[in-house]
């Protein structure tokens, strides 16, 4: 027998950064059996953007500032050897 998993809720939370609203904060909530309950929780800051070429052209679209943030999140994660 495992520790299944009975009850689970995630939260989140956004807050405007400059002209987009971007993720604060995730907390994750779950009851496993014979283990009792079990919080992960996430909290996101320093967001830091800088424009590339690529992006300096449509500097006010969302999908381009999630992706610049998500391509430099990856590459901190790499120097410090978390992925």
């Amino acid at each position: 027998m495992g520790g299944t998993i009975h009850a689970k809720v995630v939260k989140r939370a956004y807050s405007n950064v400059g002209d987009f609203w971007l993720p604060q904060r995730t907390v994750s909530e779950s009851m496993i059996r014979f283990g009792g309950t079990t919080t992960l929780m996430i909290d996101y800051d320093n967001y830091d953007f800088e424009l590339s070429q690529a992006t300096s052209a449509r500097p006010n679209s969302i999908h381009d500032a999630i992706f610049a943030y998500n391509l430099e999140w990856t590459r901190r994660m790499q120097r410090v050897g978390k992925t």
